[in-house]
């Protein structure tokens, strides 16, 4: 990828990436031109997969994914040492590497962003819809999205889960609903 960066008269700077073809693959404008991404979106959702993909690979192994309101918390194998595990952040600002991953969250079983793929922007819609209505909570209280293989309500099949948890304010009411892929409940966890 080409990234072309762009400094305004005031010193703000926002970028384009472009493929070789000259195909725009992602556009980050001056900060004051943005709007904050809300990670809880289930388009933001889906894109960040892609961005995933393009950052790490299509074969990289990640082994939790946390979508929270202002970042992503990224485990994955470390593109520098391939048999570590690497903590990296996704913000409106892109991707950097920050702290040290869980020593439970590496022991998770991997998976590829393709073992995602029943994971789009509608599925998570409905999960998110689903979550709210099972736990009786009002919109706008999702505190975090974790995807992984070894949450406390494994899949029996193995498969990659999705949790969602709900607070109405930080260490208020609040409850979670773990799911498999495709929408069903493995565990609720009620307010």
């Amino acid at each position: 990828l080409w990234k072309i960066e762009i400094t305004d008269q005031n010193r703000e700077r926002g970028f384009v990436l472009a493929d070789t073809a000259g195909a725009i693959k992602q556009t980050m404008l001056p900060e004051s031109r943005r709007k904050p991404t809300d990670w809880y979106d289930p388009a933001a959702m889906a894109d960040a997969f892609a961005r995933m993909a393009r950052e790490f690979g299509p074969t990289a192994k990640f082994v939790d994914l946390t979508f929270m309101n202002d970042k992503v918390v990224i485990t994955v194998q470390d593109p520098r040492k391939p048999d570590d595990y690497a903590q990296m952040l996704l913000t409106d600002a892109g991707f950097m590497r920050f702290g040290t991953p869980s020593m439970f969250a590496v022991r998770n079983p991997p998976f590829t962003i393709a073992d995602l793929a029943p994971l789009d922007a509608k599925r998570f819609a409905d999960l998110q819809a689903t979550t709210l209505e099972k736990l009786r909570m009002q919109p706008n209280t999702i505190s975090s999205i974790t995807i992984s293989r070894g949450n406390m309500d494994p899949s029996p099949k193995g498969n990659v889960t999705v949790e969602i948890r709900a607070e109405e304010r930080a260490f208020g009411r609040g409850g979670r609903v773990n799911y498999e892929m495709d929408g069903t409940v493995l565990k609720a966890y009620l307010p």
